[in-house]
């Protein structure tokens, strides 16, 4: 799933100990570009318990970010918002995690199980990231490219308008538009890579292979 691989780039992006130190890709994954990593970095997240955060403007950087709103949370890439609680199905994580506000501060973060909605154990920190390629980016005109998108297709531009209007706002992130849309330029899996990463080519002819199937 995309979630799960960008649950992974994000990690490497990070580095430390907590990046992974090994990745296997396949042909067809290695040639799939996804978000640069500047805009995976700089729609990320970072919640700390003590920190302190807007509850609304949180929500909203979800939306931003791919996720969907729902009542109650079950699956990864949905969040909900109750009071001072926001619960959120985070990539990379085996369960949702509950956020408690007092205030404007991080109280607790806690993961649950959404079955049972029982705690099970505390976390320190929770990144949120990106759990889509298609998600507008900041530094680039994604509603000119989608006009632009719609007009050659010959699509009804009233529908075009309130397609724009859902993406702007966070509704409906990426549906029926293709990512290259939204960004000036996507980025291969190398790109996260650090420079001296250590390549070990397992049957090249059936990773070459695997490539020329996906450029065909």
């Amino acid at each position: 799933p995309i979630a799960a691989r960008l649950a992974v780039l994000y990690a490497l992006i990070g580095g430390g100990p907590a990046a992974p130190r090994t990745v296997v890709v396949s042909g067809a994954a290695l040639i799939k570009k996804t978000l640069p990593p500047a805009e995976l970095a700089a729609r990320a997240i970072e919640l700390a318990k003590g920190a302190t955060i807007d509850r609304d403007a949180t929500a909203t950087r979800l939306l931003e970010c791919g996720f969907a709103r729902a009542p109650v949370v079950d699956d990864t890439g949905t969040f909900a918002v109750r009071g001072s609680v926001i619960d959120v199905g985070a990539p990379g994580l085996p369960y949702p995690a509950r956020i408690e506000l007092f205030g404007d501060e991080i109280e607790s973060i806690r993961l649950f199980d959404p079955s049972s909605q029982r705690t099970l154990r505390e976390v320190a920190r929770l990144a949120l990231f990106p759990i889509r390629t298609a998600v507008p980016s900041s530094s680039h005109d994604w509603k000119a490219a989608i006009r632009a998108l719609a007009d050659d297709s010959q699509h009804p531009s009233s529908a075009t308008r309130r397609l724009i209007e859902q993406l702007a706002t966070g509704d409906a992130i990426g549906v029926g538009v293709d990512a290259t849309a939204f960004h000036a330029a996507l980025a291969p899996v190398a790109d996260y890579l650090p420079a001296d990463a250590t390549w070990l080519w397992w049957d090249p002819d059936a990773t070459l292979a695997a490539i020329d199937g996906e450029l065909a």
